[in-house]
C-alpha cells in the first residue's frame, strides 16, 4: 500500500472540520445535560405533588462512574 500524502492546506481543512464537529458535539452534550437537569427537577416536583408524606420521597441517587484501570 502506498502512503497517502496531504498538502498543508488539505490537513488544515481536515483539522478545521474536526474542530467544528467537536464544537457541535460539545454544544449537543451541554444541551442534553441541561435537559436532563430540567427533567430531574420536574420529576421531583411531580413526586412531591403525588406523595402525601414527604418523608417517603426517595431522591435520585447521584450516580458517578468509578474510574477504570486501563492496561490491566
Amino acid at each position: 500500500m502506498g502512503k497517502l500524502r496531504y498538502t498543508k492546506e488539505e490537513m488544515e481543512e481536515v483539522i478545521l472540520i474536526q474542530l467544528a464537529n467537536l464544537d457541535s458535539l460539545g454544544e449537543q452534550n451541554r444541551l442534553l445535560k441541561e435537559q436532563n437537569e430540567l427533567l430531574v427537577k420536574l420529576n421531583h416536583k411531580i413526586i412531591e405533588e403525588v406523595c402525601e408524606d414527604k418523608k417517603k420521597i426517595v431522591p435520585y441517587p447521584n450516580l458517578r462512574k468509578k474510574p477504570t484501570k486501563r492496561g490491566k
